[in-house]
């Protein structure tokens, strides 16, 4: 039977060479398209899920409009952040970041361009589970001027030597950085880089008391079981008790002005009617975790690209419809042989 079989594909090879062809090339390469959108989307929706605290991290996302130029972006002012667990009792702790850009470092008259140095407060192990392999994760970005280096780093910077209490040279700082730790490469999966970490209050600017002066990303770790709704609606009180009297000077000062008679209207947001519109929500959690930075209006949660579906079982059942589709397509050629 088999050879009969074997016989038998051999001559319809024969006979339609281009058509078998075709349709063994059509499968492979649904499959393989099908592999490679799993990969794909399997990568996705893995991001930042490597944090044990993933579930109580937001990002604060501020929603603004100026005139016409609308903002939408993870900025926050510095000073933000030690004012929330003061505020919001849901609130466990924060971390402010500030990503430096490209930054010449040296080491022994030695020089390098860091593209992914960021600056961090000291809560940042408190937040991401990036494992410590050297130093004390408590005191690590405790006081200015210190510096945790990421393995592949060090190992560039220093070889075999060990980095700890080495100092290195930032940018234009003139004073030096101490390193104070070593941590594990940040995951490729993780909607930020870092090679090295600096202590945040290092910035001139950590301790900007202007609640308009939004420049930094700010995450807050919220206490167990608290709801990021009951946070987010507390934003419009924060903002008037504190954006709203820095608003209010800008209105005096004759930056902007309201038509209607009326410096400044509280309804979800605090705004001049046609000139200034200022609000902020939570980004975050564990739902749609994925977005490297991007924000979109409303409450939402890092999206991924396949929105409310697993991206597995998407990727699978592409892969499956592929295969059926090949098998209704070669029967279909089977049973026209066999009535021929």
């Amino acid at each position: 039977m088999f050879n009969n079989l074997l016989k038998h594909s051999i001559r319809s090879f024969k006979r339609q060479r281009a058509y078998i062809i075709i349709n063994i090339l059509g499968l492979a390469i649904g499959i393989a398209c099908s592999l490679l959108i799993s990969l794909y989307v399997i990568n996705e929706a893995s991001f930042d899920r490597y944090n044990l605290k993933k579930d109580r991290i937001f990002r604060i996302i501020l929603n603004g409009k100026i005139g016409e130029q609308e903002i939408t972006a993870s900025s926050t002012p510095a000073v933000m952040g030690p004012t929330l667990p003061k505020e919001f009792p849901e609130v466990e702790d924060f971390l402010r970041m500030n990503d430096v850009g490209p930054t010449v470092v040296e080491y022994k008259q030695q020089f390098f361009t860091d593209n992914d140095i960021m600056q961090a407060d000291s809560s940042f192990f408190n937040f991401f589970t990036i494992p410590v392999m050297k130093g004390d994760p408590d005191n690590l970005l405790n006081s200015p001027h210190k510096v945790v280096l990421s393995e592949s780093t060090a190992k560039k910077l220093f070889g075999s030597e060990n980095p700890i209490d080495k100092l290195i040279k930032i940018g234009s700082d003139t004073t030096r950085f101490v390193v104070t730790g070593i941590m594990e490469d940040v995951p490729s999966n993780s909607h930020f880089n870092a090679s090295m970490l600096t202590s945040f209050m290092t910035n001139p600017r950590s301790k900007d008391p202007q609640w308009m002066n939004n420049s930094f990303s700010t995450y807050l770790l919220l206490k167990p079981n608290s709801s990021h709704t009951t946070v987010d609606s507390k934003f419009t009180d924060l903002i008037v008790k504190y954006v709203g009297p820095e608003l209010q000077k800008y209105v005096q000062a004759g930056k902007t002005k309201c038509t209607d008679g009326n410096d400044l209207f509280i309804a979800g947001n605090l705004y001049c009617s046609t000139g200034i519109i200022w609000s902020y929500f939570l980004y975050g959690g564990t739902e749609d975790k994925r977005d490297r930075g991007k924000e979109s209006n409303g409450i939402v949660h890092y999206r991924y690209l396949h929105r409310n579906l697993k991206g597995s079982n998407h990727a699978g059942l592409s892969f499956r419809a592929c295969i059926m589709a090949r098998n209704i397509l070669l029967c279909r050629k089977m049973a026209g042989e066999f009535l021929l």
